[in-house]
C-alpha cells in the first residue's frame, strides 16, 4: 500500500476489515458454535470452523498479486454481510461462514501487503474498526443492524457493501510494487483483539451486571473504553516500543482475568486495561526485527487459528453447553497477548516512537467525545424502530384469541399468531379472568434466538405481549456472553414489556434467569444451586412482590437438563425456600422450567407444599413440535389458577405459560 496517502489508507483498510468482520464473528458465534439453545457443537459447527480455517490457509499461502486477493477477499465479506440480513437457519450458518473466512482472509492478505509503518497504520486501524462497531452495538443495545428483518436493515447492509468494495479498490496494494520489511510478531494480535471485544471490551451486558448503570451510561462507557484503545495505539510507542509492549501485555493479562465474573464493580477498570492493552500492542512496531511478506500473513494466520483452536477447546471442554467455558478463551487469548508482548520487548530497545502524534491525538480525542455523546442519546431510547413487525412473519407481534383459551385450565389448545399485517383480537378480559387476578408467565427465551437461529429478543417480547402479563420469569437469559456474540437479551426484553421491575440471577456466567414484574419489589435475593463444578451452573430467583390485596412470593428457577442425580438435589434446594416462605404465611408462585414430566420424582419434592394447576399433557418444548411438559406454574394453597395460556410460536426453542392466579385466602370485601 504505497504511494501518496499510504498511512492513512492502511488505517482504512485494517478499520473497513474489521468492522465488518466483527459483526460477522457477532452472528456466526451464536449461530454455529451455539444453536439456538447453545446446545452440543456437532457436524455443522465442524464444517463451519474448517472452512474459515480453509480460506485463511488459502490467504496465507497464496502466491498471486496481493491486490486481487484482498479485493477478492473484502468484496466476498461485502457479499456475504448482505447475506446476513436476510438469510436464517443453515443459510445464516452459510453467510455467517462466509463473511467470517473472508474476512479473516481479508486481514492476512492485508498483514503481507504492508511495510513496517504502514502495518501499524493498519493494526490501527483495526482498533479504531472494533471501536466504531462496539459503538454501532451498544447504542442499538446490542440488537445492531444485522438481526432484524426490517427494510432498513438491508438497506444499511447494501451501503455497507458498496462502501466496502468501493475502499477496497482505493486503498488497495499497488501492483508491481513490494511491500518494505515489518515485523510479523504484532499481526498475532488481530484475531485476540477481534474475540477480546466481544468478550471483554466491548461487552455492555457486562458492565450492566457489574455497575447496574443505565443504557445510555453503559453505552458511553462502553465507547469511551474502545477510545482508550484507540488513544493508546497512536500514541503509545511515545513512552518507547519495547515498554509499551511489555505494558501492555500485563494490562491485557491482567485485565482478562479481573473481568470474570461480571459481578464486581471492579470489571469496569479491568475492561478498560483490557483495552487500553490492546491499543499498546496493536500500535508497537518492533524495530529490530523484520520479517517478509509471508511471514507477516504467518503471523495473522497462526493468531486467527489460536482462536478457532481455543473455540474448539471449549466446546470440548463445556460438554454440553458452551456458555460456561468462555472465560477460558478469553484467558487462551489474553496470555496469547502477552506473550507477543514479551517477544516483542524482547527483541527492541526503548527507543521514542516515530514521529509526531499530537494531531492524531487531537482528532482522535475528538472523534471519541462525539461518539460517546452519540452512543449515550442513541442508547436513550429503545432500538424498537429496528423491528418492522410488517418485513416478516416470524417479526410480527402474535396474539391469543380469548375465545380459544380454556377457562378450567384444561389442557390448552395450540395458538398461532395472527398473519403478517393483521390486527391482534383483544385479549381483555380472559374466560375466567377478573380484575383481582394476576397473570404470571414463564419463559424459556433460550439466550433470544428463534429456531431460525436469529437474535431477536423483542420478537420474543412482542410475541408475549398480548398475554398482557404481570409478573414474568424468563430463563435462559443471556447478558453478553461471548459465544452468543456478546447480545444483552434482558435489557431489550427489559426495554419492550412494559414491566419496570427488571431483575437477573446470574448462573453460568454472563446467562441466568430473570424476573419483570409489574408490581413492586419488596425484597430480593438469589443464589445458585447445588451443582458441583458442571457447566452449566444453575440458579433461583426469589421475590416478594407488593399487591393492593397483599403481598405474594415468587421463585423463579431452572433445573438442570440432563441429569436426575442433579436436578433432585437442587429441586430440594428450591423447596427449602418455598418452605421459608410458606412459614411466613406468604402465598407462593412458583415458576420456571424444571425439566421434568410431572410425574418425575423432582415434582414430587414440591407436593407437600404447592399444587400444579396446569393439565399434565400441556406440552411446552420444543416449541417446534410441543411433546414435553418442562415448564410449570406451582402454586400455594392461598392461590388458584385460571384463564391458561399457551401462544404458539418458533421465536425461542420452548412456549411459555401465562396464568391468572387469584388469592382464595382473602374475604371478598379485601378484594379490589
Amino acid at each position: 500500500m504505497l504511494g501518496s496517502g499510504r498511512l492513512r489508507r492502511a488505517t482504512i483498510a485494517g478499520a473497513l476489515t474489521a468492522f465488518l468482520l466483527l459483526e460477522a464473528l457477532r452472528v456466526w458465534l451464536p449461530a454455529v458454535l451455539a444453536p439456538a439453545t447453545g446446545e452440543r457443537v456437532g457436524l455443522e459447527a465442524a464444517l463451519a470452523v474448517t472452512a474459515v480455517a480453509a480460506l485463511v490457509v488459502a490467504a496465507a499461502t497464496t502466491r498471486g498479486p496481493a491486490a486481487v486477493v484482498w479485493i477478492a477477499a473484502v468484496t466476498a465479506l461485502a457479499a456475504a454481510r448482505v447475506g446476513l440480513a436476510v438469510a436464517h437457519g443453515p443459510w445464516l450458518v452459510a453467510a455467517s461462514t462466509l463473511a467470517v473466512g473472508a474476512g479473516a482472509a481479508a486481514l492476512v492478505t492485508l498483514a503481507g501487503a504492508l511495510d513496517a509503518e504502514a502495518g501499524r497504520a493498519g493494526r490501527i486501524g483495526v482498533i479504531a474498526g472494533v471501536a466504531a462497531t462496539t459503538a454501532v452495538h451498544a447504542a442499538t443495545r446490542t440488537a445492531g443492524f444485522v438481526w432484524p428483518r426490517a427494510p432498513l436493515t438491508l438497506v444499511v447492509a447494501v451501503a455497507l457493501a458498496a462502501l466496502a468494495v468501493a475502499l477496497a479498490v482505493w486503498v488497495r496494494p499497488e501492483p508491481g510494487r513490494v511491500p518494505g520489511t515489518g515485523a510479523s510478531t504484532p499481526w498475532l494480535l488481530v484475531g485476540p483483539i477481534l474475540v477480546l471485544a466481544i468478550a471483554v471490551t466491548g461487552n455492555p451486558g457486562r458492565l450492566t451486571m457489574a455497575t447496574g448503570w443505565s443504557p445510555q451510561a453503559v453505552a458511553a462507557s462502553v465507547v469511551a473504553v474502545q477510545g482508550a484503545g484507540v488513544l493508546a495505539a497512536v500514541v503509545g510507542d511515545r513512552i518507547g516500543v519495547g515498554r509499551a509492549a511489555l505494558a501492555g501485555g500485563v494490562l491485557v493479562l491482567l485485565g482478562t482475568g479481573g473481568a470474570f465474573p461480571a459481578s464486581r464493580p471492579s470489571v469496569v477498570a479491568a475492561v478498560l486495561a483490557t483495552a487500553v492493552g490492546l491499543g499498546l500492542l496493536a500500535g508497537v512496531e518492533p524495530t529490530t526485527h523484520r520479517g517478509t511478506p509471508q511471514r507477516r500473513r504467518l503471523g495473522a494466520a497462526i493468531g486467527i487459528a489460536v482462536v478457532l483452536a481455543a473455540f474448539a477447546a471449549v466446546a470440548l471442554l463445556a460438554g454440553v453447553s458452551l456458555t460456561g467455558g468462555e472465560h477460558l478463551v478469553a484467558l487462551a487469548l489474553a496470555f496469547l497477548a502477552a506473550s507477543v508482548a514479551v517477544t516483542a520487548a524482547r527483541r527492541v530497545t526503548p527507543t521514542p516512537g516515530r514521529g509526531d502524534p499530537r494531531r492524531c491525538l487531537g482528532w482522535t480525542t475528538v472523534g471519541v467525545t462525539a461518539t460517546v455523546v452519540a452512543a449515550a442519546v442513541a442508547a436513550s431510547t429503545p432500538p424498537t424502530w429496528l423491528y418492522d413487525a410488517a418485513s416478516d412473519p416470524r417479526d410480527t407481534p402474535f396474539s391469543v384469541d380469548p375465545s380459544q383459551v380454556e377457562a378450567d385450565l384444561g389442557e390448552a389448545p395450540d395458538v398461532g399468531g395472527v398473519p403478517p399485517n393483521g390486527s391482534a383480537p383483544p385479549i381483555d378480559p380472559l374466560p375466567g379472568h377478573d380484575d383481582a387476578a394476576v397473570r404470571v408467565a414463564t419463559y424459556n427465551v433460550t439466550a433470544g434466538f428463534g429456531l431460525d437461529r436469529r437474535f431477536s429478543p423483542l420478537r420474543q417480547a412482542r410475541f408475549l405481549a398480548p398475554t398482557r402479563p404481570d409478573v414474568v420469569v424468563l430463563n435462559e437469559v443471556d447478558r453478553g456472553s461471548l459465544l452468543t456474540g456478546g447480545h444483552d437479551a434482558f435489557l431489550l426484553f427489559a426495554a419492550e414489556l412494559d414491566l419496570p421491575e427488571a431483575h437477573f440471577a446470574p448462573a453460568a456466567g454472563l446467562r441466568g434467569n430473570a424476573l419483570l414484574s409489574r408490581a413492586p419489589v419488596h425484597e430480593l435475593s438469589s443464589r445458585a444451586l447445588p451443582g458441583g463444578p458442571r457447566i452449566p451452573r444453575r440458579s433461583e430467583l426469589t421475590a416478594v412482590l407488593g399487591l393492593v390485596e397483599g403481598e405474594i412470593a415468587v421463585v423463579g428457577t431452572q433445573l438442570d437438563s440432563t441429569a436426575v442425580a442433579q436436578r433432585l438435589p437442587q429441586a430440594r434446594a428450591v423447596a427449602a425456600t418455598v418452605a421459608q416462605l410458606h412459614e411466613r404465611d406468604l402465598p407462593t408462585v412458583l415458576l420456571g422450567e424444571l425439566n421434568a414430566e410431572p410425574d418425575a420424582q423432582e415434582l414430587a419434592t414440591f407436593a407437600p407444599l404447592l399444587t400444579d394447576p396446569l393439565a399434565p399433557s400441556l406440552a411446552t418444548s420444543p416449541s417446534a413440535r410441543p411433546e414435553l411438559r418442562l415448564h410449570y406454574i406451582l402454586l400455594s394453597p392461598q392461590l388458584r389458577g385460571s384463564a391458561v395460556q399457551r401462544p404458539r410460536s418458533d421465536v425461542a426453542g420452548h412456549l411459555p405459560l401465562v396464568l391468572s392466579v387469584t388469592r382464595t385466602d382473602l374475604a371478598p370485601e379485601a378484594l379490589p
